[in-house]
């Protein structure tokens, strides 16, 4: 495995936290819109 240069690791690191939020948010909606369903 090559040893990627600290600017791609970064931006990785910055892709993995916000597709990790957008998957939190999209959570919280889902329960939200299950809820206000049943």
């Amino acid at each position: 495995m090559a040893i990627l240069p600290l600017q791609n690791l970064f931006n990785f690191i910055f892709y993995f936290k916000e597709k990790a939020k957008y998957l939190a948010i999209n959570l919280n909606v889902a329960k939200k819109f299950r809820r206000f369903c049943l």
